[in-house]
């Protein structure tokens, strides 16, 4: 039977796995352990290359690791990523791809060159013309932190003289580039979050916050999720998404632009895994995808 581990920064039954998502854990057709990341040490030594220390105590390697961070990525979560693909353990998530997938304008610069459908964005900085981008982009605008998720660090830009303020208040003061883009009015508190593994879909979800003031529609500010079927045309962006950034698991968001889908952005971290449809929470379908990646990378097990 298989082993593996879910190495996550939040403590047991926080985050995306409940208490009873664990106890379910038990009835997989492989052996599934729940891991904190902050009880692991990392050691880069030749007498422990099949072992890891795991809350003051050495255990062996598992087949396979599945990620999921959720407090933001820092050095020591690229870090345990790396170690263990220096162990040998599979995992969905690689360093290098995380990285490249936390960076918005490097995504956004890939899909271009992809052909891939995307938004107009400009790199923001204290240097940055105003009135260049005002022209370019046009008002409102949405600004963005380049490495933000959930909705956070994103506002809706009305006027030139509030992204003078942003400018003078990120570029000058806290010395951070930001992200100028298009808004698509189109698409105001929609979107739709399509969960890819291993170059296929697990479930696609509708996020929508329209009736809301809020334009974002992530559920971490209000949104509600649905289950929604993805059509061709969102499958087929979405598998040119992953395909374009190297990336085994992420979800792909896509905005309902006037002449059909335009990327949002690409997640590391799928999340809508508590969405119940047909009796089948998400959460069993992304399971059940990654049970079947492991079995074709790795084998049934030792």
């Amino acid at each position: 039977m298989l082993n593996g581990w879910i190495i996550s920064d939040k403590k047991a039954g926080e985050g995306y796995f409940s208490t009873d998502d664990l106890g379910k854990m038990k009835n997989l057709p492989f052996a599934l352990e729940f891991v904190n990341m902050m009880e692991i040490d990392l050691e880069v030594s030749s007498d422990k290359r099949d072992q890891i220390r795991v809350a003051g105590n050495y255990k062996p390697l598992p087949d396979f690791a599945l990620c999921i961070f959720e407090a933001g990525v820092g050095y020591f979560h690229f870090a345990l990523l790396r170690h263990l693909e220096m162990l040998d353990v599979f995992s969905l998530h690689k360093a290098e791809n995380l990285a490249g997938s936390r960076d918005k304008f490097f995504s956004y610069q890939k899909f271009l060159k992809a052909g891939i459908p995307v938004a107009k964005t400009l790199l923001f900085t204290l240097n940055t013309d105003i009135d260049w981008v005002v022209e370019r982009i046009g008002l409102p605008m949405v600004i963005k932190l380049p490495d933000g998720s959930k909705g956070e660090g994103v506002c809706l830009v009305k006027s030139k003289s509030e992204l003078k303020n942003i400018q003078d208040l990120y570029c000058k003061n806290s010395k951070h580039e930001l992200l100028a883009q298009e808004f698509i009015a189109t698409s105001k508190g929609r979107d739709v979050r399509i969960t890819m593994c291993d170059g296929n879909v697990v479930f696609g979800v509708l996020r929508d916050n329209s009736k809301g003031e809020d334009f974002r529609s992530n559920i971490s500010v209000g949104g509600d999720g649905v289950y929604w079927e993805p059509d061709e045309e969102a499958i087929r962006i979405a598998k040119e998404v992953v395909k374009v950034m190297d990336m085994k698991l992420c979800g792909v968001d896509l905005l309902f632009g006037e002449n059909g889908y335009i990327v949002g952005e690409i997640n590391s971290m799928p999340g809508c895994l508590h969405i119940v449809h047909e009796g089948k929470s998400n959460l069993q379908r992304l399971l059940e995808a990654i049970y079947r990646a492991v079995v074709k990378y790795v084998g049934n097990g030792k």
